[in-house]
């Protein structure tokens, strides 16, 4: 998988579900959600033997793996089956490691941004996104258009509130515990 597709996959889905919890939630959650037919998902390594549900969740759907904070991480990922991978921050170690994969890496400043799409990054997050609101991100797209955002953290699941994240430029929506 590449940038533009998973790019594709995730403006068409509009919403990244984020996963926590164990095992069963998961998939318990994972089946009331069926209706929906998701493509891609993203798991974190907060989850307990998280290795284990990525090779089993990634024959179904295209997996990412989140929160990710070092190169053992991206290893693991790689090796069970994640098509991308997630981080809260821009750390320069994770990002040279995975050049292999498509990596969406975190970021809050408009100078943090901007060392990401001049390192290559073409799909970045924006967190926590809920402190700063939707018209921080239509700022941040004024500045750097060719950017895309997956905003996350602290999104809320009113229609109201989805719709204005979606108009002021978020390619994509991750929500996690308001799930």
């Amino acid at each position: 998988m590449n940038y533009e597709e998973l790019i594709s996959i995730l403006a068409n889905q509009k919403i990244l579900p984020i996963f926590r919890g164990s095992h069963d939630e998961i998939k318990a959650a994972m089946k009331l959600m069926e209706p929906l037919e998701l493509k891609s998902i993203e798991l974190t390594t907060s989850i307990p033997n998280w290795q284990q549900l990525l090779e089993e969740l990634s024959q179904k759907y295209i997996v990412g793996l989140g929160t990710v904070t070092s190169n053992q991480d991206i290893n693991d990922a790689i090796l069970n089956g994640a098509k991308f991978l997630v981080s809260f921050g821009s750390f320069p170690d994770l990002l040279n490691e995975s050049r292999n994969i498509p990596f969406i890496p975190g970021a809050l400043t408009p100078t943090e941004f901007l060392q990401l799409h001049r390192a290559g990054m073409k799909l970045v997050k924006l967190y926590p996104a809920a402190n700063f609101g939707p018209k921080y991100l239509k700022d941040l797209k004024v500045l750097l258009p060719e950017l895309n955002f997956i905003v996350t953290g602290g999104i809320g699941t009113t229609k109201v509130e989805l719709e204005d994240w979606a108009k002021n430029g978020a390619t994509a929506i991750g929500m996690g515990s308001a799930l």
